[in-house]
């Protein structure tokens, strides 16, 4: 249903139209109770009309009115008038991150693309703690705000507890957004077990984020094909063009992290979108040589960098990364076979080899008195023997620290 201006739902008059999709028409309001200006979403027909469907949509509404975090859109009110049923929302400003892709017209500068991932992942890392998996995440999705926030603005495909059913779980072969009770998400950013019709989970959302993280490191889409069944076929079997074939300079750590999370099995990804946060922030500011990615035979790990052992040091210890950071290092040095190639006390970060591998380790501050530590070691006997040496020297330091090792895998 088309609303004009001067249109009335409940307390709120319609100003203007916003935008329009398949999830609905947007319009700004104004909410003469509390004397804002909002979003209001109208759904759509054939959601509306259908009780079961307008019920699952409220029940989803409710879910994400709950995650109330700062990078997701903020949920105040679901109504109904006569046959018209809706959402009000917090109303942003700025533009969305495909938008921004577009003005940009090319590879987005690392430190932005980090503080946008990391935002993102954070909100993900809210919602999967409260059980809801976004399922459409995608450049049109996300705003950047003009006062420089990052939100993720529709869960209008989440899913939330609840047991999957053959008609809820039926993946789409068209690129446009879907209707509510499907996991079809947008073609070019689903996972590769949404290409298969199978349960998403929260490590969906983090392939859909490194089609993100990609596209803004690379200024491209990650798996864009002529049409929508090859670009389904490519998420399934190929892998993306690497950095370097797309001509641009990506710091070797961080495309490992966009592959971790662009990896074909949901085991091999990030297993939290925490954990992929904690990596963003975790990574160097600047850029390093182009990348060239490995070609593995087939089954095998394509990345050299294993997801980062980790550690959280409890706030009662109250370090701060820097005094967690200078006798960690002291540590590592002791044990001999540890060469120091880079050490930035500055940012609480070192880089070192180890035999035929590489190390780097770094502390950053988590908040509320806490440090965390992040080690990545790559090269060497491959990712398993890698991922015992992290283990065991992450477990030196907390031992030398006094504090317990958190692992995050």
């Amino acid at each position: 249903m088309h609303l004009s201006n001067g249109d009335r739902l409940g307390r709120y008059e319609i100003l203007e139209p916003l935008g329009a999709g398949g999830m609905g028409e947007v319009y700004r309001a104004r909410d003469h109770e509390l004397d804002r200006d909002v979003a209001v979403k109208v759904l759509p027909e054939a959601v509306a009309r259908d009780p079961d469907r307008l019920a699952r949509f409220k029940r989803e509404a409710k879910a994400v009115a709950r995650l109330s975090h700062p990078s997701i859109l903020e949920i105040y009110d679901f109504g109904r008038q006569d046959d018209v049923s809706y959402t009000v929302t917090e109303l942003l400003e700025g533009e969305d991150l495909s938008d921004h892709l577009q003005s940009v017209g090319g590879p987005m500068p690392w430190k932005e693309v980090r503080r946008v991932g990391a935002a993102v992942a954070d909100g993900l890392a809210a919602a999967q703690g409260n059980g809801v998996v976004q399922r459409d995440l995608k450049p049109s999705n996300i705003m950047i705000c003009s006062d420089g926030r990052v939100k993720i603005l529709d869960f209008g495909l989440a899913r939330f507890h609840e047991p999957a059913t053959p008609e809820a779980e039926t993946a789409s072969a068209t690129p446009a957004l879907s209707t509510p009770g499907t996991v079809m998400g947008t073609v070019g950013y689903m996972s590769p077990e949404q290409v298969r019709g199978e349960a998403a989970d929260a490590r969906s959302d983090i392939f859909s984020l490194g089609c993100v993280l990609y596209e803004m490191l690379s200024g491209h889409r990650t798996f864009k094909r002529d049409t929508s069944a090859e670009t389904m076929t490519a998420i399934l079997r190929e892998e993306p063009e690497s950095f370097t074939e797309a001509g641009v300079e990506v710091a070797p750590e961080v495309a490992e992290i966009v592959e971790r999370c662009l990896e074909k099995n949901p085991d091999r990804r990030f297993q939290s979108a925490a954990d992929l946060a904690f990596a963003l922030r975790g990574a160097a500011i600047d850029t390093g040589p182009p990348v060239t990615r490995p070609h593995p035979a087939s089954g095998g790990h394509r990345g050299r960098w294993m997801l980062p052992s980790s550690a959280s040091l409890p706030s009662r210890s109250m370090l701060a990364p820097g005094k967690a950071f200078k006798p960690a290092v002291k540590m590592l040095l002791e044990r001999g076979d540890i060469e120091v190639t880079d050490l930035n006390e500055a940012n609480n970060r070192c880089k070192a080899v180890v035999g035929d591998r590489t190390l780097t380790f770094r502390v950053i501050e988590s908040g509320e008195g806490r440090s965390r530590m992040s080690i990545l070691i790559g090269g060497g006997d491959g990712t398993e023997a890698n991922q015992q040496l992290a283990d065991a020297l992450m477990q030196q330091i907390c031992g030398r620290l006094e504090v317990a090792c958190e692992h995050a895998r």
